[in-house]
């Protein structure tokens, strides 16, 4: 700032209905140390749901299963990319995370014919098939794919020669022959083929018509202020997408697309948990796309339209000067791994959401926002166990402590007290005890730097044979001599 090289990055100074500053507190704190003005935009009236917890992008994980609605989107949009892949014959190749991200920008209403195919009636057309079937339709082609869709569904209503009439026949050999393609042709090849074939439409609509006819690709604005609201939708992101990736023939893109990501905020989408955050899409005086690659790609992958700001016309011809002023990774890291109020309560919000809350179909290992903030709503006892969690650091790290603890206390209450208190103290614990070996063993695996999945391991393990060892006759002794001695009160809960 002082040297006259900061510029408006598109970046806001982000404050809640309260006026708290939930993003740009260190862009402020350097204005002040500087005595300098600088040009920023501001976001008021953010819910601090949208902007909670460390912006990292999740890994992903393998599962099996079926999921929510977002889970169930994404999967299905997934096959129908496969089908639409698949029509060039080659049935058996596997299709990697950059053929389909190609595949999402080339067919923009892919979404939007996913859910359309949901609502229809279940037929013995494969929902991915009929789904990439209804992304190649043109408007003026919609008719007849109902028609279509409707011999299929119901053939008895339609003559034999009747083209959906003919294929369902097909399909119905392959089933009771136990087949799951088409042959040498994919079904989705003989769906086109059927439709081409198909004679005009009667005069009444289908009743696949009018879902059909509902695919909307949302209202393009073209707006000349710098900074507007815009309702973008699947067609209209895909626009952003395509006229981007001009400029990126001529400028490197900032960063790869993490697809797990890009899931993510669809299925917030989908699931009605998308919490704008104030920061907006922001194109370049190029054209060049300069953020909000991953939010443009969910929008078509969620097939729903969203409210976003987008900011045009930032300066991109200043040479020498980053497209966005980032901390460098090194200190986003380490500021991540920080264990204060909000990294901390993350961390064990985002434990429990893996362990307990994660979808079976789920692929990655981090809780979005939203999620992070509907898990810390629920379960308010986490915030009171972080002074617990963080007087425990030479065990193990403060987030598993965190959960762990209050994954033993929802067990068991009061055995829960007994075992944490120990755990933390150490006092009065005889030779062969289970909590004095367990203290042991986390030091040990803490030197080690064991993983947070080991840890937590260790701990739940312990747990186990802690609640085994209390139902011992030499257990039960020695709390009757406890008893008599007086000490029955026990050492107080963990202090919170």
């Amino acid at each position: 700032m002082r040297d006259g090289r900061w510029r408006l990055d598109g970046t806001p100074i982000v404050l809640s209905h309260e006026g708290i500053v939930l993003d740009g507190l260190q862009r402020l704190l350097a204005s002040v140390e500087s005595a300098c003005v600088f040009e920023t935009l501001l976001a008021e009236g953010v819910d601090p749901a949208a902007t909670f917890g460390p912006r990292r992008t999740p890994r992903p994980c393998r599962g099996k299963g079926q999921g929510g609605p977002g889970a169930r989107q994404v999967r299905d949009v997934r096959a129908a990319l496969v089908e639409l892949l698949n029509l060039d014959g080659r049935h058996d190749q596997p299709r990697g995370s950059a053929e389909l991200d190609q595949a999402l920008l080339a067919h923009p209403r892919i979404g939007e014919a996913v859910r359309v195919s949901r609502v229809m009636p279940a037929g013995a057309l494969p929902e991915s098939v009929r789904a990439a079937l209804i992304c190649l339709t043109d408007e003026g082609d919609r008719a007849a794919v109902a028609r279509l869709l409707d011999a299929i569904a119901r053939p008895h209503a339609f003559a034999s020669s009747e083209p959906g009439a003919v294929l369902r026949q097909r399909l119905d050999d392959a089933a009771r022959a136990h087949r799951v393609t088409a042959g040498e042709d994919t079904w989705l090849a003989q769906a086109m083929a059927a439709l081409r074939a198909t004679p005009a439409p009667m005069p009444q609509a289908s009743a696949n018509a009018p879902a059909i006819d509902a695919m909307d690709g949302g209202t393009l604005h073209h707006g000349l202020p710098q900074v507007a609201v815009e309702t973008i939708g699947p067609l209209h992101a895909a626009r952003h997408l395509l006229h981007a990736s001009h400029h990126l023939l001529h400028a490197p893109a900032n960063g790869r697309i993490s697809r797990p990501r890009v899931e993510a905020l669809a299925r917030d989408i989908v699931d009605a948990r998308w919490l704008p955050n104030g920061h907006p899409i922001a194109f370049g005086s190029d054209g060049r796309l300069l953020d909000g690659r991953h939010r443009l790609r969910a929008i078509i992958l969620a097939g729903q339209a969203v409210e976003l700001a987008v900011l045009r016309g930032l300066p991109v011809d200043q040479p020498g000067v980053a497209t966005r002023q980032e901390a460098p990774r090194a200190l986003r890291r380490e500021r991540l791994e920080s264990f204060g109020d909000r990294a901390l309560l993350t961390a064990m919000a985002n434990l429990l959401w893996r362990h307990e809350m994660r979808p079976p179909a789920g692929r990655r290992s981090k809780a979005t926002a939203a999620e992070v903030a509907t898990v810390v709503r629920l379960h308010p006892r986490l915030i009171l166990l972080r002074g617990y969690a963080r007087r425990m650091t030479d065990f193990a790290r403060p987030s598993v402590i965190g959960y762990a603890a209050y994954r033993f206390e929802r067990e068991d209450a009061e055995q829960a007290r007994r075992f944490l208190t120990s755990l933390e103290t150490g006092a009065d614990l005889s030779p062969g005890h289970p909590i004095l070996a367990l203290r042991n063993t986390l030091q040990k695996h803490r030197i080690a730097k064991a993983s947070q999945g080991q840890q937590l391991a260790l701990l739940l393990a312990g747990w186990e044979g802690f609640t085994a060892w209390c139902l011992s006759p030499r257990a039960q002794r020695r709390g009757q001599r406890r008893a008599g001695a007086g000490a029955g009160a026990g050492a107080g809960a963990p202090r919170t």
